[in-house]
């Protein structure tokens, strides 16, 4: 059973300011989705839609503080491990799910 409450909204930390903010909205509201906080942004991976599995992605860009849409995965998925690489060049996303157990890596 998928559940359909999703994530749209996004509020940022300062801790120079010790304060919460306010970003724009996802362009594409989701759950169960895998997240990695790169020097240039904040990428979101798949996930959830409320009814079906998501293989769309999206980066909250620092510089104009915009959400931008980003090259899509190979396969739909949720649940996610994501780590990116040391040099900061590459994100891996490991296993998940899509009505199965997904036992597959991308970068």
């Amino acid at each position: 059973m998928i559940l359909s409450n999703t994530l749209k909204s996004v509020d940022i930390f300062d801790l120079k300011k010790n304060s919460w903010s306010k970003i724009d909205d996802m362009i594409q509201p989701r759950k169960a989705f895998g997240l990695v906080l790169l020097p240039d942004g904040i990428y979101v991976f798949g996930g959830l839609n409320g009814s079906e599995f998501l293989k769309n992605c999206e980066k909250f860009n620092f510089t104009n503080k915009k959400w931008e849409k980003i090259n899509s995965m190979s396969k739909a998925r949720s649940h996610s491990i994501c780590l990116r690489s040391p040099d900061l060049m590459y994100v891996y996303l490991i296993g998940g799910y899509n009505k199965d157990i997904l036992d597959s890596i991308e970068r």
